[in-house]
């Protein structure tokens, strides 16, 4: 059986070292003008996906 405990001491829901790219991207900073993404966002996105991924491990 998994130790939770641990767990939840290891989840981090403040980000302050990432604050000014996720604001970024909320305010829209990837966003195309055609409404798409830029290429730049989706190798943002896989790098979160990968250390999810990995965390869950």
């Amino acid at each position: 059986m998994r130790d939770y405990k641990n767990i939840w001491a290891e989840i981090n829901t403040y980000r302050s070292a990432d604050q000014e790219i996720l604001l970024n991207i909320r305010n829209g900073g990837f966003q195309k003008e055609d409404g798409g993404y830029s290429n730049e966002f989706y190798e943002l996105l896989a790098d979160y996906e990968k250390t999810a991924e990995l965390c869950g491990k």
